[in-house]
């Protein structure tokens, strides 16, 4: 069992949210071309599984980040009927398509 500290902070101070790859500024610049590795969040030797990545997009804009999904691995809990449900069968439709293109 692993248990994260509490993290503390000064008063009014805030803490910065997470963000996903396509607002994160790394990914911004990797985008831009500012950075041949993807952004420098992954070792071009890396691979990724991405578990229960609900509509997909995260590992999306992660493999156009890396400019490649061959070391990506995106799942859902969801059955292709229930995301096209949830999600809107064009939508779905649309990033698996664009995965495939990627080689995810």
């Amino acid at each position: 069992l692993v248990v994260r500290p509490a993290l503390v902070s000064a008063p009014g101070a805030r803490f910065r949210q997470n963000a996903r790859p396509h607002e994160c500024a790394r990914m911004r610049l990797a985008a831009d071309g500012a950075h041949a590795d993807g952004g420098g969040i992954y070792a071009g030797c890396a691979r990724v599984l991405a578990v229960g990545d609900g509509d997909l997009s995260f590992s999306l804009a992660l493999c156009r980040g890396l400019r490649s999904g061959a070391a990506v691995t995106a799942t859902t809990h969801l059955s292709r009927t229930e995301l096209d449900a949830a999600y809107g069968c064009a939508a779905v439709g649309a990033i698996i398509d664009a995965l495939g293109a990627l080689g995810a």
